[in-house]
């Protein structure tokens, strides 16, 4: 399991390319994987970029504060 946070778009944060290219690769190695994207409702447009991807689950906009938390617990990996 992966957990990670996607940014806005700015000149400080890596490009949504290489998130993507990052989880189509650790995937093939680790199909039993699965990548959780979590972040802000004005940040779900990024989730787009991963739909193709079977092993990503979209929480963009969807968790609470609590429910983030208890997700956090069981991840293996924060990027």
């Amino acid at each position: 399991l992966l957990r990670w946070r996607l940014h806005a778009e700015d000149s400080k944060c890596w490009p949504l390319k290489n998130y993507f290219t990052l989880i189509k690769e650790l995937s093939a190695a680790h199909p039993e994987w699965r990548f959780i994207l979590t972040g802000a409702p004005s940040e779900a447009f990024m989730a787009e970029s991963f739909r193709e991807l079977a092993s990503v689950i979209n929480l963009i906009g969807k968790t609470s504060v609590l429910e983030l938390a208890a997700l956090l617990t069981r991840c293996q990996l924060l990027l």
